[in-house]
């Protein structure tokens, strides 16, 4: 795996990553190692192959299970939701480095090729496809400035950023607009929405993760949860 988001040594799991998964409270504890059944994961994540061809070629293990116990773990562990406290944990630490003055909102779509939660066409891509919106940024909302393209230009999602005292800096869309809009000019700052960049940079990080490019979850769980994940490698490595 030739991605330093998803090469993670043995030393880091056990310190990192094992300490968010929890300890069977009765019963015998597993006779496998979590941490190669955790790089499997990582392995499917970052890969995108199917489950049932997840040792056809996988580096570094010579398994002694097979892929049935490795979905069991991930979908355990989703239910238990220690991706999604890996990732608060991680962003919680690494919340000082954020910019939280100016914040990006874009999505992101991700082609699906089953029947699915959360699904619909997009003419655009010409396909079925579930829907990710994203923020960059940090996480105190109140005063920040939020970077949107012209997608989001609506009346209920500026009342929305009002309301929860966020500056809108929304580009116009005057694509169905006959005549030019009455009273005071919009907050719209060009220099700063420029700087969305980022979210280009963000979708692709999240596209080296081929298990987030084309999805085959039915259920949002367990599709959100390879979102969690990746973001989680994101933050543990930078």
């Amino acid at each position: 795996m030739n991605c330093k988001y998803a090469n993670l040594t043995k030393e880091q799991i056990e310190n990192c990553i094992l300490p968010f998964i929890p300890k069977n409270k009765r019963g015998f504890s597993s006779k496998f190692e979590m941490t190669d059944i955790f790089k499997c994961i990582i392995y499917k994540l970052k890969t995108g192959c199917q489950w049932k061809f997840l040792f056809i070629d996988i580096e570094c293990i010579n398994p002694p299970f097979s892929w049935q116990l490795v979905y069991y773990f991930y979908r355990k562990w989703c239910k238990q939701g220690v991706f999604e406290t890996m990732f608060l944990t991680f962003l919680e630490i690494q919340k000082d480095k954020l910019d939280t003055e100016k914040l990006n909102l874009d999505g992101t779509h991700s082609l699906v090729k089953k029947s699915a939660e959360s699904v619909a066409y997009q003419h655009r891509k010409k396909a079925k496809t579930s829907n990710m919106l994203i923020i960059t940024g940090g996480i105190e909302l109140e005063n920040s400035i939020l970077n949107a393209d012209k997608g989001f230009d609506c009346k209920k999602l500026i009342q929305a950023c009002h309301r929860r005292k966020l500056f809108p800096n929304i580009i116009e869309n005057t694509r169905n607009r006959k005549k030019n809009k009455r009273g005071r000019k919009r907050f719209f700052i060009r220099r700063i929405y420029l700087q969305r960049f980022v979210n280009e940079r963000c979708f692709a990080w999240i596209d080296s993760f081929r298990t987030l490019l084309i999805r085959f979850d039915s259920l949002d769980s367990c599709w959100l949860n390879w979102h969690f994940l990746a973001f989680a490698l994101i933050l543990l490595k930078v």
